[in-house]
Parts: C-alpha cells; sequence; structure tokens
C-alpha cells in the first residue's frame, strides 16, 4: 500500500494536467485507499471525455496511455480492498471468539470497545438502550483518554432519545447498521457527542438480544483511510451480530448463576431449620424398626438440641457420616454440622470422646 497511494497519486494528477481538471486531485481521498478508488473513476471521466473530443494526435496518445495508467491503479486498489474485505471477516470472528471467552456482562461491555479498536476503528461507543433512551455504557478513543471519558461523560449527562436522532431510530427499527453521512450538518444526530469528538462520517449498528435491540454500536475513524465507508457497516454489522449472541449467552449464564444462588441459599436455610429445635424430619428407626429413644438430657447434653442428641445417640451406635445423613434424611454437610456442635457443646475434640461422655452420662443416670 505504501507504494500504491504515491502510484495513485502520479496517475490522477498526469490526469488532471492532461485533461487541465485539476479540482480532480483531492488530497485527502487521494490520502485512503477506501477514498481513493473515486478519485480515480474521476480521473477515468475526465480522461473520455477529452478522448470524444477530435485531439491533436500527440494528445490523443497521450490520452490513451494515461487511460490505462489510470486503469492499472483501480484494478490495484480493487484487489487491495478485496484484501481487506478477507482480512476483516477474519477479524471479525477473532474478535468474537476472544469475547466468547468472556462469561461476565460487565466485562464483555468493557471489552467491546477494544475489540471494534482491533477490527481497525480508532473511536467506538457501546451504548445500552431502555425504553426509548440510549445511554453509553463504555467508550474507546485511540491515544486519547480525555475524549474516551468525556464521551461516557457527556453521553450519560445527555442520553440519546429514540425519535430525536434519526439515525439510531432508523437502527433500532430496521434492525440493520447505518452509515452516516456529513453529520456535522446533519440536525437529527446527537450533536452533543458529534461536536465533541469532531465526527464527519460514522457507523451505528444494533445489538440483538433474543429478538430485541437492547443496545446500540457506534464507530468512526478506520486506521487505514481516517474515515468509514459501506464496507465498514458491514464489518460493523457482521461484529454486531455475533456480540448479540455472546450478550444473550453471557445473560443465560448469569440468570443461571443467580438461581443457583439462590437455591442454595434456600438449601441452607432449610438446614439451618432442622438443625434447631424445630424438627421437621422423622425420628430414626432402631434395628427392631421403631423410632429409637430421644432422652430428656441432663448436665452437659441438655445443652445439646433434639437433631443433635439423636446425632449422638446414632454415633454411639456407630454409624458413619453418610449412615447419619441417610438416617436423618439430611445432605451429608448437614451432617458435619450437628456433629461440629455436638463436639463443641460436650468440650471433647473426637467423635469418640463424644461417644465415650455419652455413654458415661448414661450410666451415671445423668441423661435419665
Amino acid at each position: 500500500m505504501d507504494e500504491l497511494l504515491p502510484r495513485v497519486r502520479r496517475a490522477v494528477e498526469h490526469a488532471a494536467q492532461l485533461t487541465a481538471r485539476p479540482d480532480i486531485v483531492d488530497d485527502r481521498r487521494l490520502a485512503s485507499p477506501a477514498t481513493a478508488g473515486d478519485v480515480v473513476h474521476a480521473a477515468q471521466q475526465a480522461v473520455i471525455d477529452l478522448l470524444r473530443r477530435p485531439p491533436d494526435p500527440v494528445v490523443g496518445m497521450e490520452a490513451g496511455a494515461a487511460l490505462v495508467s489510470l486503469s492499472d491503479v483501480r484494478a490495484s486498489l480493487r484487489e487491495l480492498e478485496s484484501e481487506r474485505r478477507a482480512t476483516s471477516v477474519t477479524q471479525v470472528h477473532e474478535s468474537l471468539r476472544r469475547l466468547r471467552a468472556i462469561d461476565s456482562i460487565d466485562r464483555l461491555i468493557a471489552q467491546t470497545p477494544l475489540e471494534i479498536r482491533r477490527l481497525g476503528y480508532n473511536r467506538s461507543l457501546l451504548s445500552r438502550l431502555s425504553g426509548r433512551s440510549w445511554t453509553p455504557r463504555s467508550s474507546f478513543a485511540d491515544h486519547d483518554p480525555e475524549l474516551q471519558a468525556a464521551l461516557l461523560r457527556v453521553g450519560q449527562a445527555i442520553p440519546g432519545r429514540l425519535g430525536r436522532e434519526i439515525p439510531e431510530t432508523e437502527v433500532v427499527r430496521s434492525r440493520t447498521a447505518l452509515l452516516v453521512k456529513d453529520a456535522r450538518h446533519n440536525p437529527n444526530v446527537h450533536h452533543h457527542l458529534i461536536d465533541l469528538a469532531g465526527t464527519e462520517v460514522y457507523i451505528v449498528a444494533p445489538l440483538v438480544v433474543s429478538g430485541e435491540v437492547v443496545g446500540i454500536l457506534h464507530a468512526d475513524q478506520h486506521v487505514v483511510s481516517d474515515r468509514v465507508t459501506e464496507f465498514d457497516r458491514e464489518v460493523l454489522e457482521l461484529f454486531s451480530e455475533g456480540l448479540g449472541c455472546i450478550l444473550e449467552r453471557a445473560m443465560v449464564g448469569e440468570r443461571l448463576a443467580r438461581f443457583r444462588r439462590k437455591l442454595d441459599e434456600q438449601s441452607r436455610s432449610l438446614d439451618e431449620i432442622t438443625s434447631g429445635g424445630f424438627d421437621l424430619d422423622p425420628l430414626p428407626e432402631d434395628a427392631g424398626g421403631h423410632p429409637g429413644p430421644v432422652y430428656a438430657a441432663g448436665g452437659p447434653l441438655a445443652d445439646l438440641t433434639r437433631r443433635e442428641m439423636e446425632v449422638l445417640r446414632l454415633l454411639a451406635e456407630g454409624r458413619t457420616s453418610a449412615q447419619l445423613a441417610e438416617a436423618l434424611y439430611v445432605a451429608p454437610g448437614t451432617v458435619k454440622t450437628h456433629v461440629k456442635n455436638v463436639l463443641h457443646k460436650l468440650g471433647v475434640n473426637s467423635r469418640g470422646e463424644a461417644v465415650a461422655r455419652y455413654h458415661a452420662f448414661r450410666q451415671s443416670g445423668t441423661d435419665g
């Protein structure tokens, strides 16, 4: 590309000189492969117009050579554009692959503008859509942290609104990305953000999750051309479609995680109830299939709850933790909690000591 753009400029300048059309040479558009093709096309048309008139034979030969040169550089620009298209699709897949590894919605929101930068766009904004308002949640401005922070600050202080900003309204309605041109002179854009960033051309793309638009992406200033084109609109649309699927998966994952936490909390609450004086479980049975005795404890055993007394009695029978859990209809973790409470209240360090203390109280008649 470093060699191509100077070749393009030389071909265009020669055509401009030959046709006496200096206005053809557009320095800004010639600085980017994305827009240089339009200048080449204009130069070709000027040369063709020249050839339609009966020119001097020498001028005619020179014009023919100029036309060949312009056709050559235009073909090279198209080839470069094709390569860029192929590369961009690969880059989108790589960015989405990295985002898929993130399972937190907040982290996805923070990382998205950085991935848009990797796609080649210097500035981007991710906004959340709530009702008719869209509010920036994360932003990126290459080598300009002050602008990056200002975009968030201004956008959050003055949220966008559907119906007022027409490009965003159309994007939400159609659910397709849009290339917005001449933004500085468009009365229907978010001028607080446009003026702040000095944006002239930008892309808006919807974030669709479960069939609903939940957010909006903005991007401008491609690293190569300093502008964005229709092709860039297609790239960001492809990216936003993939990001919507990733956000949907992350949302489902977070909902499942919250559901699991609630189940765990409910389970712990039930365990706490069954470990206290409200004994809702049936009493364990003895070897004959009859409910085992519950002793009216005195002395140190008086500190034990009814459930803890049952645990101690079953320990004295030589039951394992798994057998205790089965007999008491509780989880193994709850059994461990009961045993730990029994040891603490009896002032002993092991199950064997607790059982010995239990038998000693029974033999002495302390436990009734």
